[in-house]
């Protein structure tokens, strides 16, 4: 695999090629938490990672698996 595993988002309607800043996916998680009513100081990008392995171990995935 080559380039940003993740683009940044879309410019005029297309897909950047640049890859995200390090702290931009807690920024959005962040935001999003607020617009809810969570409080943001609770979440951080890295939830959205906890969240997705917790979630694949409960639906049978081997570690190994979700260690990629």
């Amino acid at each position: 695999m080559t380039g940003p595993a993740a683009a940044r988002g879309l410019e005029a309607g297309r897909v950047l090629v640049r890859g995200l800043h390090p702290g931009t996916v807690g920024d959005v998680v962040k935001a999003a938490a607020g617009r809810i009513g969570l409080d943001p100081a609770l979440l951080s990008g890295h939830s959205l990672r906890a969240g997705l392995a917790t979630a694949a171990a409960a639906q049978g995935a081997q570690l190994h698996q979700i260690m990629k």
